[in-house]
């Protein structure tokens, strides 16, 4: 079956294969309820488990590219320059504005000074009526601090970007995700086939991945399953689902270093060491721990797919906004030196 084909069938499967994903995400989902404290002892357990070898770099080139395929050959995608979404198309609406504006006035207010009003419009209407210089100082200034001046103006401007941010930054329509659809169907975009080596060692790194976290939950007591099969319904299906994560991460991979070709970004072994220490490096995890764990040609992957997104979709950013994730980067930088 070709790759075209694999995903057309994946598509039209796709709502069968999430309500039985949702059954195994119960006990993942758990964990969004459970106390920080737990959540320490879950990811403490998971971290000495590692009950197999996972070798992420397995097949991998030192650049990063997947051993004996030819990338250029084998897959194909859009022209990047061609990609029309603009950090304009993330603008929040008039009426989300409202929505949002009116919902933190209404849960800012004592209960009993609460407008009362059944046409929901009418209500948001109202509140955006009572928006003043005095009402922001009154009940945001403390809150507030000095993220935006303390008016009206300064505020609804203030939300907008929180809105502007949340629909930019969504993790399924927003910016990066859709430049990776882009990247897999846009004009021109085809894989004529998987490096079948490569995606099968992907599927036994997620079955080792799935199977850890499984235990970690298991001592930790978060899950009364007898074993990480039961929420996929049988050991066949959880590892044909396995196969099937392993089947889009690769795919992924791929597309993201044909991208990082085609813009022609820059690659030493400087600019990885620099990505490690900034993306792995902790008081209690060194240069070497992440070098031991994935491997350097697996990282110089991560790198050039990392890298490739964040280029285009920080690109996207107006250059005052670039300027603060700078000075964010700088203090960041500043608090690991210290």
């Amino acid at each position: 079956m070709s790759i075209e084909s694999r995903l057309a069938a994946k598509k039209r499967s796709a709502k069968a294969r999430k309500k039985a994903k949702a059954k195994a995400a119960f006990d993942l989902a758990l964990i969004i309820l459970i106390p920080v404290a737990i959540l320490a002892i879950v990811f403490g357990v998971l971290s000495v488990i590692r009950s197999k070898i996972t070798d992420y770099s397995k097949y991998l080139t030192d650049e990063g590219y997947v051993e004996d395929y030819d990338l250029a050959k084998e897959v194909s995608i859009p022209d990047i320059s061609k990609w029309d979404v603009t950090y304009e198309t993330f603008k929040p609406t008039e009426t989300e504005l409202t929505e949002a504006i009116a919902a933190y006035m209404n849960a800012a207010l004592p209960e009993a000074e609460r407008l009362k009003e059944d046409d929901t419009k009418k209500l948001q209407q109202a509140y955006m009526a009572m928006l003043t210089d005095e009402f922001v100082e009154k009940y945001f200034g403390e809150n507030l601090g000095d993220k935006c001046a303390h008016t009206a103006e300064g505020y609804r401007a203030y939300i907008e970007n929180l809105l502007w941010e949340n629909k930019f930054n969504n993790s399924e329509t927003g910016a990066k995700a859709r430049f990776l659809k882009y990247l897999l169907e846009g004009e021109g975009a085809k894989i004529s086939s998987l490096p079948k080596k490569y995606v099968k060692n992907w599927t036994q790194i997620t079955i080792n991945e799935q199977t850890d976290i499984f235990e970690a939950y298991k001592k930790a007591g978060l899950t009364t399953a007898n074993s990480v099969y039961e929420g996929f319904g049988s050991k066949k299906k959880f590892k044909q689902a396995c196969a099937e994560a392993a089947d889009e991460v690769v795919t992924e991979q791929l597309v993201k270093l044909a991208a990082f070709d085609q813009l022609k970004l820059p690659f030493s072994k400087e600019l990885l060491d620099k990505y490690i220490n900034d993306t792995y490096v902790t008081e209690k995890k060194t240069y070497d721990d992440a070098v031991e764990q994935f491997g350097l040609p697996y990282l110089a992957l991560e790198y050039k797919c990392n890298t490739v997104i964040d280029k285009v979709v920080n690109g996207m950013k107006p250059a005052e906004d670039k300027k603060d994730e700078a000075k964010d980067d700088d203090s960041k930088a500043d608090d690991k030196a210290q």
